[in-house]
This record gives structure tokens, sequence and C-alpha cells, in this order.
């Protein structure tokens, strides 16, 4: 696919996401940063994303709606080609401040993709009552998170509705207050992956469901 043609690609995508924040009544940037509240927006640096959305993103939550764009070398175009391929992350980011003292450091990464995100020293993995999740997901707290109540937050119904859910390589994590929640292909196929509104929307509604059942779990304590 040659330069020009992917520059017009990006040109409709960002288009289609524009109109998307207007229907939706959110904020819209072409190009914008993350606060680096959560180790997945630390570790992306939180720079450059691509049709950032800020707002009421669903029924319970309000924060950011955003693409991540990451560039892989094309193996069939030589080194010197200027041809790229892009692989996009959709990320969703908000605040959870009732889940700070509950669960201050969760994650819940997938397990076909690379995993830099839990490479803090202080996390350890748990099991999950679930195979159905432990086949698709990892477990990771942090050493002031307790344990037990990572396991009532995880309870079989919230199992069974994670392990359901048709997103590909779904994760998620909870730190210090803030939900942050992402979906992308697997880094082992790069390919072209114009970012679309209801993937987006997708996700949206998946991590508002999310943490509606994490505020949910909270109050009965």
């Amino acid at each position: 696919m040659g330069l020009l043609k992917r520059i017009a690609q990006k040109a409709a995508q960002s288009d289609a996401h524009e109109s998307f924040a207007a229907e939706r009544g959110l904020t819209y940037e072409a190009i914008g940063d993350l606060p680096e509240v959560t180790p997945l927006l630390r570790a992306a640096e939180a720079k450059n994303f691509s049709s950032v959305m800020r707002g009421k993103l669903g029924d319970t939550i309000q924060g950011y709606a955003a693409m991540m764009s990451h560039s892989e070398p094309d193996d069939n175009v030589s080194r010197d080609d200027s041809d790229i391929q892009m692989i996009f992350d959709q990320v969703v980011l908000a605040g959870a401040p009732e889940s700070a003292s509950f669960i201050p450091k969760l994650t819940v990464s997938c397990r076909n993709r690379l995993q830099p995100l839990v490479a803090d020293e202080r996390l350890r993995e748990i099991k999950t009552e679930s195979e159905t999740l432990t086949r698709r997901h990892r477990v990771w707290i942090g050493p002031e998170t307790d344990e037990g109540n990572v396991r009532e937050l995880l309870s079989p119904v919230m199992l069974e509705w994670l392990a359901g859910l048709d997103l590909p390589n779904f994760a998620f994590e909870l730190d210090a207050g803030w939900f942050s929640a992402w979906s992308t292909p697997s880094v082992y196929i790069p390919f072209v992956r114009p970012g679309k509104p209801e993937e987006l929307a997708t996700l949206m509604d998946t991590a508002d469901s999310l943490v509606r059942r994490i505020v949910a779990e909270v109050a009965e304590e």
C-alpha cells in the first residue's frame, strides 16, 4: 500500500472518529496526550495518541477514549521505503476513586501478547477459578492489594462475564483510583488496521460495564 493511500486512509479514519465524538457529545482532538496515571499510559508515555475523545464515555464513566498507533516495518518493501504498517490500540481511561482503597493495584493482562506492563517486580500473579479466563488472561496484583478483595471482585459471575467478552486481547488495570482498559490486535500479526468508531464504541461500553461492576462491588464492602 502506497504512502499517499495510507495518508488518505488515516484522514478518513480521523473524520470518522471526529463524527463519532460529535454524535456522543465528546470533545475531540486528532492528536493529543493522556494523563500518565496507569502503568499502561506510563509505559506508552501517554504522548501523541490519535483520535483523543474526552467526556462522558458511558452511563457510568467519564474520561478519555483514544487510539495508540505503533509502526511496524513492512517485510515486503525495502528498508529505505517510507511506507509502514500501522497497528492501533484502543484505550479507555477513567477515574474510579472508589476502588483506590479496596483494590489499589490490579492488572488483568492478555496471555497472547507481550506483557511489558507487568515487568514491575513488585507485582505477583494470582490464579482464578475460571479455566476459560485463565486461558486468555493473567491476573497480577501489587503488594498493597489484598488478594481476598481481588477474589471478591473477580467473583464467578464476573469471571464468566470477562471470559465471554468478544474483544480481541482485552485487558484492564486499576491503579490508585484510575481505571484503564484496552483492546488490540496481536503483536505477532502486524497488519494494517484502521481504527473504526464501532470498535472503540465496543471498548467504551465494555469499560463502562466493568467500572459499574467494580463500583457496585466496592459499595457492598
